[in-house]
């Protein structure tokens, strides 16, 4: 009887025993994780927080440089209409400005009844103020030549001077119907085939609108 009580005895302190270090164990383990597991999610979280700022940043700067690349097309184009447009004023302005220096030369030379060279020099600045888009300045130098100029161009002006205005006015002439936009040179242009007597030489450029 002794004996079994001893077994029993033996037995239910291996038991206790057992349990005590079970519970220690669990003890200590919820605790190593309860102090591990939060360290863990913190490595976990700050790495997905690096991916997704390191995403997000390559997207930025991938925007940035299309953003970029987009100004710099945009920027390039303005630069370049901006120069055109410049290159265009001054083209009309040196034009307008020959123009000019020109029809007083022709008047002066008008007054002198140097009527060759003043049809020269009128045909130019008529030429160079159609260039430069001055259509006021274009109608007074037009009346000149037209009244003033060729009707007192005669046959025996075939020398030098003469050839040169005709050309000249070959050359207004076909500025002139290059740019005859609704008829608006018709009138013109025919009144100087009509009254210039070179006739040889635009005489291939007759046809105009009618």
């Amino acid at each position: 009887m002794n004996e079994s009580m001893e077994i029993l005895d033996k037995v239910h302190g291996f038991y206790a025993d057992a349990w005590s270090q079970l519970l220690i164990f669990a003890i200590a383990a919820i605790s190593i994780v309860g102090v591990l597991m939060p360290i863990l999610l913190q490595i976990l979280q700050n790495r997905m927080m690096q991916r997704e700022k390191d995403a997000l940043e390559r997207s930025m700067q991938q925007r940035i440089e299309e953003i970029g690349q987009d100004l710099e097309v945009k920027l390039a184009n303005i630069i370049e209409d901006k120069t055109s447009k410049y290159e265009q004023q001054l083209k009309k302005g040196l034009s307008q400005t020959h123009g000019g220096l020109l029809q007083l030369q022709g008047m002066s030379r008008l007054t002198n009844r140097l009527f060759a060279l003043a049809t020269y020099d009128l045909a130019g600045a008529a030429t160079a103020f159609l260039s430069a888009d001055d259509e006021l300045n274009l109608r007074r130098v037009l009346k000149v030549l037209i009244d003033s100029c060729l009707p007192n161009l005669k046959e025996e002006d075939y020398h030098n001077e003469a050839v040169e205005a005709g050309m000249m006015m070959k050359k207004l002439v076909h500025k002139l119907t290059e740019k005859n936009e609704n008829r608006k040179y018709t009138d013109e242009i025919r009144d100087i085939r009509k009254k210039c007597p070179i006739q040889g030489h635009y005489n291939s450029e007759r046809k105009i609108e009618q």
